[in-house]
């Protein structure tokens, strides 16, 4: 039976996949809920075979974890996140991994990710051992071919008793020797047939200079080469290729002695992996666009009842809902619209969340200005969006309440980051001021009650308030670039 780790802090995740798991015949032989557990698990149990979350508590991530076990245990891993960002899924390529699912999954994706995985593992091994073979047989052909005392036989002889493709070529590429493996990957009827044709006839065009660099390489005494290359058979089949090269003496001359493996279908396998990404980028990028499509639509609704109500506070009601509806929103149209389908561009957000709200409250504050500061920060949307409702918030709060109606004003909004990963917000007013006898840390109004609780439980950072000349609000949290939301 073969044996699965899962590595989660979710636990009703975890039991999930053991569930699955079980019922699918395999043996789950631990559970994990961290990095540094799940190296320790592995080295105690050697599973054949981890799935592993990637935002988990503690010092290193998944991806960490995983480069960690592939280094000193080499078992595979597939990733199960909810996070689809590009520059995180590049870092997850460096450790190779079998998989990358993105949540929330289906038990068919699941099913048969672990499939192919445990396939491609087996084809690893087997290739693992052909090459080890293949290199020492290359090893031993160029000892026996450095012997000038050595016959052409010899070299015959040694390379049939290999399964992958052994080519023999003068500097120009002009076949010397193909052995058996090598007529058949070609489709030709025998070697023969092989003997004297140029090998870059073979070589799709687009590749021929690359063959070329490498050849020259070998008989300009550099070493020699490994590298995958595109070539076609005599009857026009594509194939992929990856290729193993050395300087040799063959009939008293100098020689290329090339030994070639079909990766065909390791190929097909990265492209369609490829694919499934991409898709998985346009079904993204598609719900984002309708979450913010339907948040249009019951904004729509709720201007639709304001129009019917004469109650004015009803009617701020009504408005207040909408403009909080709009900033959930525009962080959906961020991500609609942006390359980086998990985080948003915060300055872009403020300056579209600013300008909505002077229009908003124009009608109160019509000589209201606004200054607008910021770095480069981005959020995940878990993030974003309750920073989002804390900005509309205090914004807001600034346009209504701060300044009396023939008062001149302006609002300072300043977002930076730093080198600690720490967000620091400031949103000021020049205004009349809060009350001294209003505490924000214990008061029950609704606006400043949502605007703590936002950030002191939410975002996990502070909120301090000073009271000169008009009205500061600084707020402080921790950015989490590899938080994954989980499903």
């Amino acid at each position: 039976m073969r044996k699965i780790m899962v590595v989660d802090d979710d636990a009703a995740v975890a039991e999930l996949l053991e569930r699955e798991l079980s019922s699918w015949g395999y043996e789950v032989v631990k559970k994990a809920s961290s990095g540094e557990e799940a190296i320790e698990m592995a080295k105690r149990f050697i599973p054949d075979l981890i799935l592993m979350d990637i935002v988990m508590p503690g010092k290193i991530d998944g991806i960490d974890a995983a480069g960690t076990i592939k280094a000193e245990l080499n078992i595979p891993v597939i990733f199960l996140t909810g996070y689809a960002d590009d520059d995180f899924i590049e870092r997850a390529k460096s450790v190779s991994p079998f998989g990358y699912i993105v949540k929330p999954f289906q038990e068919k994706e699941i099913k048969a990710a672990i499939e192919v995985a445990l396939y491609k593992e087996d084809l690893e091994r087997e290739l693992h051992k052909s090459d080890e073979h293949l290199k020492s047989e290359i090893e031993e052909h160029k000892r026996i071919a450095e012997s000038l005392t050595k016959s052409e036989e010899r070299y015959r002889i040694l390379s049939e008793s290999i399964l992958e493709c052994i080519l023999i070529i003068d500097f120009e590429g002009n076949v010397l020797f193909v052995n058996d493996s090598g007529t058949r990957m070609f489709g030709l009827e025998n070697p023969e047939e092989g003997i004297g044709k140029n090998a870059l006839d073979f070589v799709a065009p687009e590749y021929r200079e690359k063959v070329i660099a490498d050849l020259k390489k070998v008989y300009d005494g550099k070493g020699g080469f490994l590298a995958e290359y595109k070539v076609y058979d005599k009857n026009g089949k594509e194939i992929w290729v990856e290729g193993l090269g050395h300087k040799i003496t063959y009939e008293n001359q100098p020689a290329d002695l090339i030994a070639l493996r079909d990766i065909s279908e390791r190929k097909r396998m990265e492209e369609q992996s490829k694919v499934s990404l991409e898709e998985r980028e346009v079904l993204l990028k598609e719900i984002h666009h309708r979450i913010k499509n339907n948040l249009q639509i019951v904004s729509s609704l709720l201007d639709m009842h304001s129009l019917r109500t004469y109650d004015p506070q009803t009617v701020d009601l009504l408005k207040e809902a909408r403009a909080k509806i709009h900033a959930m929103a525009l962080i959906h149209s961020q991500l609609y619209q942006s390359d980086r389908l998990a985080q948003v561009d915060m300055g872009n957000y403020i300056r579209e969340l600013v300008e909505h709200l002077s229009q908003v409250y124009a009608i109160r504050k019509k000589s209201v200005s606004s200054d607008i500061e910021h770095s480069d920060v981005y959020l995940t949307i878990s993030q974003a969006i309750p920073c989002a409702l804390v900005l509309h918030e205090l914004v807001s709060n600034a346009l209504k309440y701060a300044f009396d109606e023939q008062q001149n004003g302006r609002i300072r909004i300043s977002m930076q980051g730093s080198t600690e990963d720490k967000i620091f917000i400031r949103v000021e007013d020049d205004g009349i001021g809060i009350p001294e006898e209003i505490d924000i840390y214990k008061t029950d109004t609704m606006g400043l009650k949502l605007v703590r609780n936002l950030v002191q439980e939410q975002l996990k950072g502070s909120i301090t308030v000073k009271r000169d000349h008009g009205t500061k609000f600084f707020i402080e949290f921790e950015n989490l670039k590899d938080e994954v939301e989980h499903a």
